[in-house]
């Protein structure tokens, strides 16, 4: 079914001056978000003491946020809408709407989908329901289960049907209405009061189990001190054991921080160089040598750790293209032709002596010894980046060994085909 979305653009109107671009970025994280722009909602006129009036911003903003496509976009609204923003205290709720003339939600009562495994996340639950209809919103309740609601009441009726008829055959699963009336809730309770019955039947079993098996412990220790011998090597086995599974979850909950904070790193490292990027309006040429000149002395000048990754972003990447416009994972993002390029451009505008300073500072910035001394790809976790870095680096260092020897080579600063002195 077609999507209702006719943009890749989400609105967020209404939020305090403290929610800043990168609270936005860390909430989209895994949904292709391309831009995220936050603006002022209005403006409006104050008077000064002199009798002249000015422009002063609202203190709510608007925020746009931009998917790769409509499919993300339409994902992103059922998922995130009228949820927290993570990390901001005191808590504000994320409002989003498909346009600006900011619709009312539809007035279809929600549903909700039993049983529900126990792994299932609200973007498996998506997933699971797009197919019957277009939703609005998707939740995961620890009593209701699955809770969906459709842009409209007609698909929501067909989607009960559709899905009734999928897994007839194959499973137990049903998407009813929700109602707070009493005959509506009757479902919902006998369905948590199987749950009950059968959980109280397996701590039964469980408890005489336990009771069982301590009798036969007490009969072994009394019938021979050998046994006993024995069964204190048993416990002091089972202490081993368990101080080396308490240690392998201290190393796992470890690594999973450890993760998060390269997570977050990652997102505000690369916000950072999209508001230094975008400083620069009017894309050209000589605004590709300012930006490299600017990111040169950057990476020379930072010290990357977890805390502060290295990103596709933050390298001064000698070409001619916008920033904004390219994708890290993208094959031909940096080429030896795309380099061989920018130094085209760089040796027609400056003095032959300072050309051929900056071809000797990039050929060294780049080359693959000084990259492993300083341990660059090592502080990258994500194997697919690493190997981008480390392959646009080798193509770097390679276009610039002629141009690097050529300089060389010439005795005079006329030979290099620059301005003279």
């Amino acid at each position: 079914m077609a999507s209702l979305l006719q943009t890749t653009y989400l609105f967020a109107p209404n939020l305090p001056s403290r929610i800043k671009d990168h609270d936005l970025w860390s909430m989209f994280y895994g949904f292709n978000v391309t831009n995220i722009n936050m603006s002022a909602e209005h403006e409006i006129l104050c008077s000064t003491k002199e009798g002249w009036t000015r422009l002063r911003r609202s203190d709510s903003y608007m925020a746009r946020i931009e998917f790769s496509d409509v499919v993300q976009a339409e994902e992103a609204f059922a998922i995130k809408n009228l949820r927290f923003i993570p990390n901001v205290s005191p808590t504000v709720t994320l409002k989003l709407f498909i346009s600006t003339n900011l619709a009312a939600p539809p007035l279809t009562k929600p549903r909700f989908l039993t049983p529900v495994p126990s792994n299932m996340t609200d973007v498996l639950l998506y997933t699971l329901m797009r197919p019957f209809g277009r939703l609005f919103s998707v939740r995961l309740d620890p009593q209701l289960g699955g809770v969906v609601q459709f842009w409209t009441e007609e698909e929501a009726n067909a989607a009960e049907l559709a899905v009734r008829e999928a897994y007839s055959h194959t499973s137990r699963i049903q998407l009813q209405t929700y109602d707070s009336n009493e005959g509506a809730m009757q479902g919902a309770s006998s369905v948590l009061g199987c749950k009950n019955e059968d959980a109280s039947m397996d701590f039964t079993a469980e408890l005489g189990s336990l009771r069982a098996e301590k009798s036969n412990l007490v009969s072994l220790l009394e019938a021979s001190n050998s046994r006993v011998r024995l069964l204190e090597l048993q416990f002091k086995d089972g202490l081993e054991e368990a101080a080396k599974e308490l240690k392998r979850l201290k190393e796992a909950a470890e690594h999973d921080e450890r993760a998060k904070i390269r997570k977050d790193a990652i997102i505000a490292e690369i916000s950072r160089c999209r508001h230094r990027d975008a400083r620069f309006c009017q894309w050209s040429n000589s605004a590709a040598l300012a930006r490299f000149t600017l990111v040169v002395e950057e990476f020379e000048n930072l010290t990357y750790s977890e805390t502060h990754a290295l990103t596709f972003e933050g390298i001064p990447w000698p070409i001619l293209d916008n920033p904004l416009l390219l994708k890290s994972t993208q094959s031909d993002v940096v080429t030896w032709e795309k380099v061989e390029a920018f130094f085209g451009y760089v040796r027609g505008t400056m003095m032959v002596k300072d050309y051929r300073k900056m071809i000797e500072k990039v050929h060294r910035l780049f080359h693959p010894d000084k990259w492993h001394s300083r341990r660059f790809l090592d502080m990258v976790h994500d194997q697919e980046l690493r190997i981008s870095l480390e392959r646009s680096v080798n193509i770097v260092a390679q276009a610039l060994t002629p141009l690097w020897q050529s300089t060389k080579d010439v005795n005079t600063s006329r030979g290099v085909g620059g301005r003279s002195e």
